[in-house]
């Protein structure tokens, strides 16, 4: 029927169509009869009903083709599914949704497994590829499963292959369409993952392997990624020890090996090296601080992984390395500060204004210079500072005892300590309180060996003066005791004459006068002569034994001759056996001279101490090593007092500070030769405005206790 047909129909009723479908009806089934009678009751012509007729065969036919095209459809469907079916690359099977019946495999399940479809084998049933009874179990309920709810997926199968091994993957059932409205079927994909199993195996036994290793050994591994490979993805168990974190609590939350703990200082140093990595290599060392203060260095060697996101590396603990390191850094400058000390040492005699700043010099050139190190030096009154000086927070020290100095110290440290790490201000572990109280041991070494050097340095150079003080004195005591015992024998004459003059019973008044002149200025010579020979140590002696009792009897008289009455005498008396043994006269007028001395410091009065006691060779009062076990006879005053200067030199003959005049200079020498004749020894001490100490320690007798 055309279209246009199709448009011209007038509709039909309901009951004549009725009819009319009967009628159609009946013609097709070859009821004529019944045919003719229902064309009469419906009052319809045979024309019209054979029209009718073409039209609907005319449809059915159409139907059919369109039946026709659905089968091929479905039958190159079919054709297609069974290509991919056979062509996949991995085993895949079609199995019976209710008994588990293999029914179809491709060629890769052909391959794998010992199965061609159908068959009495044990292994057409699906359940049977499983390697033992616990997977031919689970392979059974995946089934059953699929069945029902139309999928399901089984991981970790082990499946027995047709050579015998074990194919290791995962199981995938789908269920599909039956044949011919048969019962539904199951496709069964299997992956076989036994490669990368075995890898993973492989890489899981690597792994174990470089964790055993990783372990054993005192350094540390690990792995980092992200930007600024910051995000730790692994780090070996050694991390926690050598960061000094406690191993049983384990590392801190978001702990990274080239962040955590880092010290300020060398932070943005190793973030830059990070990211400035030459040819994908890292090689940095840098600090960490430790939660107990400490601070250990760290040497890292990493590298990019090959996907160029992952930092692969290891970290070292090289702070005994370092310590070893800076400890020859700190030989070599120890060994060119005692070489250029030494130098100083054995250089011509120069002042001590200029040696003292040289040798804080060379000891700053041996101290750390990024903590501006500070050295001070004090001599008595005299101050030496090295340049740029601020004070430490705290020194090293040590006491400067030199004879011939007043006491003094050397103090060394560094002046601004820096803290290097990232902690409040109040811990107690705060690097700026370690630096500025704590030293290393070679630092300390050095300071002791240094000021030890110093005060040798000093010493000798002390020593070498009173050397060429002694020298002097000796070269003095024996031009004057040649001159005094020359001129003492010309004297004898002039005495002898004089008093052969003066005793003559026919000499004129006016010339008697004359020769008593004569004989009192040859015994005033005589007295001189005698203080030189007794400053030469060249005056004859007559050594007796003087108790104490003795010589306080008849030095009371003279002292009160001497001093006049305004000066005090006062007397202290030590304990033990005081008995000396000495010249009598010698010693008296030895005595006589001091306290002369004394009175001339105390022009407007004073007071002066005698006093004696038991001299300690251990500990001697005179402070000269070596001294005799005897007895010391003191006399110290409240007068003027002497200069270091003077005092120097106030055992040196002729030398006075009196007018002229007014004394001689060779009153103190007479003494010093005397008490060193006797075989003791003299020392004085003295501070101006604060008086003289004057000390002579004479041999006790010789039955002495």
């Amino acid at each position: 029927m055309t279209g246009s047909e199709k448009q011209d129909r007038v509709p039909v009723p309901r009951d004549e169509r009725d009819i009319r479908d009967r009628a159609l009806d009946a013609l097709r089934s070859g009821r004529f009869a019944e045919t003719e009678r229902l064309l009469r009751d419906g009052d319809l012509g045979l024309a019209e009903l054979t029209h009718e007729l073409v039209v609907h065969q005319t449809e059915l036919e159409m139907q059919a083709e369109e039946l026709r095209e659905t089968g091929r459809r479905e039958m190159l469907a079919r054709e297609h599914a069974q290509q991919l079916f056979s062509a996949l690359p991995v085993p895949a099977l079609t199995v019976e949704s209710t008994s588990g019946e293999i029914l179809q495999a491709n060629a890769a399940a052909t391959a794998s497994f010992r199965v061609t479809g159908p068959s009495a084998e044990s292994h057409a049933l699906f359940r049977r590829l499983g390697e033992d009874a616990g997977q031919q179990d689970a392979l059974a309920q995946a089934v059953v499963q699929a069945a029902a709810q139309g999928t399901a997926e089984m991981t970790e199968v082990a499946l027995r292959q047709r050579d015998g091994r074990t194919m290791r993957g995962r199981v995938r059932l789908e269920r599909i369409a039956g044949v011919d409205d048969g019962p539904p079927r199951l496709l069964a994909v299997i992956v076989d993952e036994t490669a990368q199993r075995e890898a993973l195996a492989r890489l899981d036994t690597s792994e174990k392997r470089f964790r055993e290793i990783a372990e054993s050994v005192s350094d540390v591994f690990f792995m980092t990624e992200g930007p600024g490979k910051k995000r730790t993805v692994y780090v070996s168990d050694g991390a926690a020890q050598l960061w000094g974190f406690d191993p049983s609590d384990g590392l801190p939350q978001g702990f990274n090996p080239l962040a955590t703990s880092v010290l300020k200082a060398d932070r943005l140093a190793l973030d830059e090296a990070v990211d400035a990595m030459d040819s994908n290599e890292l090689a940095v060392d840098f600090r960490i601080g430790r939660p107990d203060g400490t601070v250990r260095w760290l040497s890292c060697k990493a590298r990019l992984a090959s996907d160029g996101e992952r930092l692969i590396g290891t970290l070292r603990d090289i702070t005994d390395a370092r310590r070893n390191e800076h400890r020859m850094q700190w030989l070599e400058r120890h060994a060119r500060c005692q070489a250029r000390i030494l130098e100083l040492a054995n250089a011509p005699r120069t002042p001590d204004a200029t040696l003292i700043p040289e040798i804080i010099a060379t000891i700053v050139a041996s101290m750390r210079a990024d903590q501006h190190p500070a050295v001070r030096i004090v001599l008595g009154e005299d101050e030496y500072l090295s340049e740029d000086w601020r004070a430490p927070p705290n020194p090293l020290r040590a006491p400067l005892r030199i004879r011939g100095h007043d006491e003094g110290l050397i103090e060394a440290g560094h002046a601004q300590p820096r803290c290097e790490r990232p902690c409040a201000p109040d811990s107690p572990t705060c690097a700026c309180r370690l630096l500025s109280g704590a030293y290393a041991v070679e630092d300390r070494e050095s300071f002791d060996q240094i000021s030890r050097q110093v005060v040798r340095i000093l010493e000798n150079r002390a020593m070498s003066d009173q050397l060429a003080q002694a020298e002097r004195l000796a070269t003095i005591g024996k031009l004057a005791g040649g001159f005094a015992h020359d001129f003492n024998n010309l004297l004898t004459v002039i005495v002898g004459q004089a008093e052969t003059l003066s005793e003559a019973p026919d000499l004129a008044a006016p010339r008697r006068k004359s020769a008593d002149s004569i004989l009192n200025a040859a015994l005033r010579a005589s007295d001189l002569t005698g203080y030189l020979l007794s400053y030469a140590r060249r005056q004859p002696l007559a050594p007796e034994t003087i108790t104490i009792e003795r010589l306080l009897d008849e030095l009371q008289p003279i002292a009160s001759r001497v001093l006049g009455p305004n000066i005090t005498i006062a007397t202290r008396i030590g304990a033990g056996d005081l008995a000396l043994e000495a010249d009598a006269a010698l010693l008296f007028n030895a005595l006589r001279n001091l306290l002369l001395n004394a009175r001339d410091a105390m022009p407007d009065g004073g007071r002066v101490t005698f006093s004696a006691h038991l001299n300690d060779p251990e500990n001697p009062a005179c402070g000269r090593p070596g001294c005799i076990d005897g007895v010391c006879l003191v006399i110290e005053d409240s007068g003027i007092g002497m200069s270091p200067e003077v005092l120097a030199r106030a055992e040196e003959p002729f030398f006075t500070t009196k007018p002229p005049g007014k004394g001689s200079g060779l009153g103190l020498s007479m003494v010093s030769g005397f008490t060193q004749q006797s075989g003791g020894c003299l020392s004085m001490s003295s501070e101006p405005g604060e008086g003289t100490r004057v000390t002579l320690c004479l041999p006790r007798a010789r039955n002495a206790p």
